[in-house]
């Protein structure tokens, strides 16, 4: 399997490149990717939260976490039947528009979603929780599979990056890092704005979370996209995970293993189709990231290593 490059986001960077995005019509004007027609404040709430469904416990990412998110995982799509029918947060799917759900972040929240097969995108909006089966990451509308050229399977290998809107307008995280390379490198123009267009660096500090407002909708009851309410309440933890990925065979993920000074932190080897991926974490400290990343790097691993938070 063909895995696209990737960049250690978060604790491994301090600033990510923001471009005013209040006045764009759309994301295929302003960066060439189809996506909605208006990008909009992501979410502001603070605090993580928790829901349970069939059982199982999930747990959201926080606004500062979920800025930088970013991570490989199996994509599916909505079904027809589910056309017409309420979403997690009260709006009717559509299956002509580009949205999305995702058990862990924020809702509203915006993901650039990279099929790592043939490279194509798509930002999605996510306005639902799931999916609840098996290992799936997300799950795309039918408009939003079809871009990505996955409607006859079902199924893809994807990226996800996550374009963080502040109340400004400035977009920054991976995805919008990625996005505005897009449109540099599409010679794309500016949208027009009341004030001067800018692309700038975005201070990434993370908020104290005490002083942010807390989150209105921490006890309330929402509907995920199998139809299961799910109760909400706000829970903190971090942790974090590496993937070493596209490994030849499972003698050469043992092998990484044995080769790292790091023998406290938990590993699990994983065959992905042909290939193989070593799974390190939960990972409790950015220093300890910081550490096995320069471990991997040093062991060959520089391009074939992905970065997430509370991968779950």
């Amino acid at each position: 399997m063909t895995f696209l490059k990737s960049t250690i986001y978060g604790c491994l960077m301090m600033f990510a490149i923001a471009i005013n995005v209040q006045a764009a019509t759309s994301t295929q004007n302003l960066f060439g990717v189809s996506g909605p027609k208006k990008l909009t404040a992501t979410a502001q709430t603070a605090q993580s939260q928790t829901y349970k469904v069939k059982g199982k416990t999930y747990q959201t990412l926080n606004r500062d976490t979920s800025k930088e998110y970013s991570m490989t995982g199996t994509a599916s799509f909505y079904a027809s039947k589910f056309h017409g029918r309420k979403t997690s947060n009260g709006e009717i799917y559509n299956e002509n528009l580009m949205t999305a759900a995702h058990k862990r972040l924020p809702i509203p929240s915006y993901v650039l979603v990279t099929n790592v097969k043939n490279g194509r995108q798509v930002v999605v909006r996510i306005n639902d929780r799931g999916p609840f089966v098996g290992d799936r990451k997300i799950d795309l509308s039918k408009a939003a599979a079809r871009e990505l050229g996955m409607l006859a399977k079902g199924t893809a290998q994807v990226k996800m990056e996550v374009v963080h809107v502040d109340k400004n307008g400035k977009i920054s995280g991976p995805g919008g890092e990625k996005l505005t390379e897009l449109a540099k490198n599409k010679n794309l123009p500016l949208p027009q704005t009341n004030q001067p267009m800018s692309i700038q660096l975005a201070d990434n500090k993370p908020v104290n979370a005490t002083s942010q407002s807390q989150d209105r909708t921490s006890s309330a009851a929402v509907v995920a996209s199998n139809g299961n309410k799910v109760r909400l309440s706000n829970e903190t933890k971090l942790e974090y995970e590496l993937q070493s990925v596209n490994l030849d065979s499972n003698a050469e993920a043992k092998a990484l293993i044995a080769q790292l000074s790091m023998k406290n932190v938990n590993s699990e080897i994983i065959q992905d189709g042909s290939r193989f991926k070593v799974k390190f974490g939960p990972i409790a400290s950015r220093e300890s990231v910081n550490q096995l990343k320069t471990e991997l790097v040093q062991n060959g691993q520089h391009d074939n290593i992905l970065y997430s938070y509370n991968a779950k």
